[in-house]
């Protein structure tokens, strides 16, 4: 299935005509393109057959409900960190992936975008006004761990090259030696 995944968004090939708020994508195609930002731009450039690369990430999440007290993948008592391994070797099959570009939206930047559609109508303002809604009258706290491989670093505290030849590890494995992880409640 992978590969399969793989192949298949490797030859896609789709144009977009930026309409309304939240048009990251189309904003990017025409930046990269040296065009100005707009839906006449786009659909030229959809004409006009201009191909490009497209940077993609796929996240592993696992669902809140799968076991009490634990939150996507993590478990709410700390200590408690051999229910989370258990379940990360018991629920493999339960493990949803998601496929993004441009960026992975967690926590009050998700809550605004998604939760404003009601607002809809008030073009990007409604960004706004649901971040005053949502992070400030009525905030929430998003539990999480964010684990990643920090760049290596010379004797001189300049960054060096990094090796693009080691294994991402699965979603349910731990992560290897050198890499750091977070875990803690957000706001």
């Amino acid at each position: 299935p992978q590969h399969d995944q793989e192949q298949i968004l490797s030859s896609i090939k789709f144009g977009i005509v930026g309409c309304g708020t939240s048009n990251g994508l189309a904003k990017s195609i025409l930046h990269w393109s040296g065009e100005e930002y707009g839906a006449l731009e786009s659909i030229f450039q959809i004409c006009k057959g201009v191909v490009a690369t497209l940077d993609i990430a796929t996240y592993a999440l696992l669902p809140k409900h799968e076991k009490k007290g634990v939150v996507n993948g993590v478990n709410n008592d700390e200590s408690d960190t051999l229910a989370v391994q258990k379940m990360r070797q018991t629920q493999q099959s339960n493990v949803k992936y998601i496929t993004s570009f441009l960026s992975f939206s967690w926590g009050l930047i998700a809550d605004c975008d998604l939760e404003s559609e009601c607002l809809r109508i008030l073009g990007t303002l409604r960004s706004d006004i649901w971040a005053v809604y949502r992070g400030v009258l009525f905030p929430r706290r998003y539990r999480a761990r964010f684990s990643y491989l920090p760049p290596r670093v010379n004797n001189g505290d300049e960054v060096c090259e990094q090796d693009s030849s080691f294994d991402m590890p699965k979603f349910v494995e731990e992560v290897p030696e050198g890499w750091v992880s977070v875990e803690d409640d957000f706001t």
